[in-house]
């Protein structure tokens, strides 16, 4: 598989993922059981929402963890960075984020509409929330960051396992991760430690899809789409199965990131679609993927207010209007964050200039 053709692919996986994230921001609201993560609800509910959201909730993160096991992967393979450099990588793209967007994005948005979060107390003021968001219990959408932090910390300090010979040793110390997770720190409220359990193994699996990446490239693409197929029903008997235990997770999210992964590498074999991923609107749009997903709330519930009492009671129309408007907002969001940190940038640069000029 070769190098810019290995990149593309992934970029239009995470690219993918990151708009199926946003369509389901947009009908948690609809969802006919009860979500701790999205309390606020529509007068009108739909069955059909909540069987999308278990296929995404299987799917979607698992996609994103995916994709960062197989970089994490190409970077060590491509450049033998010492452990507190990867580690120091890590901070410099996660967790600085994660404060920098819950100061300036999350927390006073959050406090000023008053909106409902898990980890958020009712009605609680700045104080209240920046404490909340600090110690990684109130985070919305960047609970994400902490989970991936976590997860790829264990793989930095276990970076002599991720070679081809050491795949077997390096599957059963993430099965152990998980499962130690799942059993003795689901109840951490801290830093999402209890949120990582299955993602180990989606991790891992982005490892040894690196490891066998010739593999999938000599398939024919009749073969990638009828594995994508198969993939997509097993997710089907998740979705309708009704499991509970969380052990169903250790096989239902590293197959879903699976899927998305033969999908997209089966979208490769399409002329109009590589035509799409190889033009400059593209990569624009899949260069800033990470300032999209940032601040992709709390846009899904100020629209999904606006509507209250007025197309809520149509699932389908209010989802596909709550959809559309936050992807403006948040492209438009990041298009002035943009241009507000390259004038920053540039005022630095010139004061630090004549400072030494």
């Amino acid at each position: 598989m070769n190098e810019g053709k290995r990149i593309r692919f992934i970029d239009e996986m995470q690219f993918l993922a990151l708009l199926g994230v946003f369509f389901w921001h947009s009908s948690l609201f609809f969802e006919d059981v009860p979500n701790p993560f999205f309390p606020e609800r529509a007068a009108a509910l739909s069955g059909g929402a909540t069987l999308l959201g278990r296929f995404f909730n299987v799917t979607l993160i698992a996609a994103f963890v995916v994709a960062s096991g197989f970089l994490f992967a190409l970077s060590i393979d491509e450049r033998d960075r010492s452990v507190p450099m990867l580690i120091w990588v890590r901070v410099r793209r996660i967790i600085i984020p994660y404060y920098i967007v819950g100061s300036i994005w999350l927390v006073p948005l959050y406090t000023f509409f008053d909106i409902s979060a898990f980890g958020r107390p009712e009605h609680a003021g700045l104080a209240e929330g920046y404490k909340c968001m600090l110690l990684g219990q109130f985070s919305e959408n960047l609970w994400f960051l902490w989970m991936l932090f976590w997860v790829a910390l264990f793989f930095i300090l276990l970076k002599p396992l991720a070679k081809r010979r050491s795949l077997v040793l390096l599957f059963l110390l993430s099965l152990a991760a998980a499962l130690a997770t799942d059993l003795f720190l689901t109840e951490v409220p801290y830093f999402k430690i209890s949120q990582t359990g299955p993602y180990f193994l989606c991790f891992f699996l982005g490892i040894l899809i690196y490891a066998f990446r010739s593999f999938p490239e000599n398939l024919r693409t009749s073969t990638l789409a009828l594995l994508t197929l198969l993939l997509f029903l097993t997710e089907l008997i998740y979705v309708f199965g009704g499991f509970s235990h969380f052990a169903a997770l250790y096989i239902f999210r590293p197959a879903g990131g699976l899927l998305f992964l033969l999908f997209c590498l089966t979208l490769e074999r399409v002329d109009a679609i590589r035509k799409f991923t190889i033009s400059k609107a593209f990569r624009y749009l899949s260069d800033r993927r990470m300032r999209y997903y940032l601040i992709c709330v709390p846009y899904n519930y100020l629209i999904f207010r606006f509507l209250m009492g007025k197309t809520d009671r149509w699932p389908i129309l209010s989802i596909l209007i709550i959809f559309v408007f936050s992807l403006a907002g948040v492209f438009c969001t990041a298009f002035v964050w943009e241009k507000m940190e390259t004038g920053v940038r540039s005022l630095w640069r010139r004061s630090r200039s004549e400072i030494h000029g």
